[in-house]
């Protein structure tokens, strides 16, 4: 999800970490060392926490017309709703801490 906010490629994130796993770690055949965490974090802005939160699927929404929005621009729509679904589930303000998002990247 931190990758798609960023509207970055599978590819992009592996070369800016590294990492050729990265598609294991998704689909949860392995799980990332404590190094690549802190790599994956660092090269997403996010906090090492958020990927131990889980990810529910949703329905992939509605674009007008999908053949003029990009792939990136839908991915990045699909993760900011997740992430207001998951704000919307929250019940009290105790439950609720300021989790750091990626900047959209300039047009």
């Amino acid at each position: 999800m931190a990758q798609e906010l960023k509207e970055w490629s599978q590819t992009h994130l592996a070369h800016e970490v590294s990492v050729t796993a990265l598609g294991q770690y998704e689909s949860g055949t392995t799980r990332p060392s404590g190094r690549v965490v802190t790599e994956l974090s660092n090269a997403l802005d996010v906090p090492a926490a958020f990927f131990a939160h889980p990810v529910t699927d949703t329905h992939d929404g509605f674009f007008r017309s999908t053949r003029r929005t990009p792939v990136a621009h839908q991915r990045h729509a699909r993760a900011l709703a997740h992430i207001a679904r998951d704000l919307a589930g929250f019940e009290t303000a105790e439950h609720t801490q300021p989790i750091p998002l990626p900047a959209p990247r300039a047009r």
